[in-house]
């Protein structure tokens, strides 16, 4: 199985994934936390080392390498289906936190994802940014906001309610599995 937990910067996805991990490990069903970034990251890495510079991790170098990445369609699936493939265990799952494009999201939903929508008020998540994070209109926003999504989540409330929620959907997504 593999979960998606999506949604715009800040809204909360890696809280939301940290708290699907944590109730995956309790109930001991083996969940793993596989990232987008793990071949762009590579990617980058290659790039600084062809042209001996020392490596640094710069955001706008990461967007524009996923941007190009994914404009190569073919590129892309065969070294995600790699990516996804390696060290596979077929009795483990697998939950991604930062899908962010639709060739990303489509990739995954032919492999028969489950898409959990993160949202979060805009206000909420500007005072979460680092500075010089925020944007508006960045596509790694904007790409999955009308996705087809199978949950969502709605980040304002403490964390005590949002693990809640969590908890919630957990039981409605694992129990299909481990009825």
């Amino acid at each position: 199985m593999i979960i998606v937990v999506f949604g715009k910067i800040r809204s909360g996805k890696t809280t939301v994934t940290d708290l699907i991990l944590k109730y995956a490990k309790k109930h001991k069903i083996s969940l793993r936390n596989k990232r987008f970034g793990g071949p762009i990251y590579e990617s980058v890495k290659e790039f600084y080392a062809k042209h001996d510079l020392k490596f640094r991790k710069f955001r706008p170098m990461f967007d524009a390498m996923g941007q190009a990445l994914s404009e190569h369609t073919s590129w892309e699936e065969d070294k995600l289906l790699t990516y996804f493939k390696e060290d596979f265990d077929p009795d483990e799952h697998i939950i991604v936190d930062d899908c962010r494009r639709k060739k990303q999201a489509d990739f995954l939903r032919k492999h028969g994802a489950i898409f959990i929508q993160v949202r979060c008020d805009d206000n909420i998540r500007k005072k979460r940014c680092k500075s010089g994070e925020w944007t508006e209109n960045h596509i790694s926003d904007d790409d999955l906001i009308f996705y087809h999504k199978d949950y969502v989540i709605i980040n304002k409330q403490s964390k005590r309610k949002l693990k809640k929620n969590v908890d919630t959907i957990c039981k409605l997504i694992f129990g299909k599995i481990y009825e």
